[in-house]
């Protein structure tokens, strides 16, 4: 359940009703005519009010970061353009779950490649009571280089520990890139279904001309996602996220995101891991195979790798073995 909180202006009325309705004391700043009150005065008033501001917007959390503007709560929905049915749907697994909000708090919620974090919603549901997870998405339509994806994941990270890094598909590199320098309180990181380096051959590395905005213009099929991502045996709200999310995906972000597979290696950094390491294997991926799985255990000395039976959306597809083996690895880190 949330703690009292204070909406932003930005937040729908919608959601301000359900979450009413589902018994959250909201204070909204909308209803109280504070629409002209700077961000620095809404933290000022929530501080007051002992409320966690509910927000669409960053500058809430470069304020309480970077400024040291002193704050009760942030919590920051990503993105701000979902329609207010989407922004529901991914916020009710926080009022099914015993999170610990105590201030002072900023947290960013966002339920691949895809950038989005919404494909963790199958996930999350399942994960025991004692995990509090924190998805950190990337920033829709920015184009971030390698540098400014390791500040992103820096600047959303705990400030102390214990806590543990999951880093899925390509987001995997990007958190193998963040582990290696060895931030404070990190006592895990956990890799799935993903790679060091380009999980393609050589040889498909020359097609790198045809990573352009057009490619993703193409609608998504059920044929494709059952084929290439999710398996013949797809669940259907797996089924049903992924045709959703696809269409709201920038086609110029997610070309650069694939030049990014094709070209990145962080093989030279997984010495510099300085924690345990699991990495959860599909065992039915067409994208990602066993070869690299193999390069990344031959860099990092001891890790443990989990088989499961699932295509390369292992997450989604198998959420409770996932959740499973997940939470086994923590509480032994822990």
């Amino acid at each position: 359940m949330l703690p009292p909180v204070l909406a932003d202006i930005n937040v729908a009325v919608q959601v301000v009703a359900f979450l009413r309705e589902r018994g959250v004391d909201v204070a909204s700043a909308l209803e109280r005519g504070w629409a002209l009150r700077s961000d620095a005065e809404l933290l000022s008033e929530g501080l007051r009010s002992r409320r966690l501001l509910l927000t669409h917007d960053a500058d809430f959390g470069r304020l309480a970061i970077a400024e040291g503007h002193p704050v009760h709560g942030i919590l920051r929905l990503r993105p701000g353009d979902d329609p207010p049915d989407v922004v529901i749907r991914g916020i009710t697994p926080l009022l099914q779950r015993e999170i610990d909000w105590s201030p002072p708090l900023v947290a960013v919620f966002r339920d691949g490649m895809d950038g989005t974090g919404e494909l963790f919603r199958p996930l999350l549901p399942r994960l025991p009571p004692w995990i509090e997870p924190r998805v950190v998405a990337y920033p829709p339509r920015v184009l971030l280089d390698e540098a400014g994806l390791r500040d992103h994941v820096r600047a959303a990270a705990p400030r102390e520990g214990p806590w543990f890094l999951l880093g899925e598909s390509f987001s995997g590199p990007v958190a193998v890139d963040f582990a290696a320098t060895r931030p404070p309180g990190l006592r895990g990181l956990l890799l799935s279904a993903t790679f060091a380096s380009c999980p393609v051959s050589p040889a498909l590395r020359s097609l790198r001309a045809l990573a352009a905005p057009a490619l993703f213009r193409v609608p998504l099929t059920a044929m494709f996602v059952r084929g290439f991502l999710a398996g013949s045996d797809c669940p259907p709200e797996v089924m049903d996220l992924v045709l959703d999310l696809a269409p709201r995906l920038d086609p110029a972000v997610m070309a650069h995101r694939l030049r990014q597979v094709l070209d990145r290696d962080v093989t030279g950094l997984l010495p510099g891991i300085g924690v345990p390491v699991l990495y959860l294997q599909a065992s039915r991926d067409l994208l990602v195979d066993a070869r690299c799985r193999d390069d990344l255990a031959a860099g990092i000395p001891g890790m443990r790798t989990e088989v499961l039976d699932a295509p390369h959306l292992l997450l989604q597809v198998r959420p409770r073995e996932a959740a499973a083996a997940i939470a086994d690895f923590m509480a032994e880190g822990a």
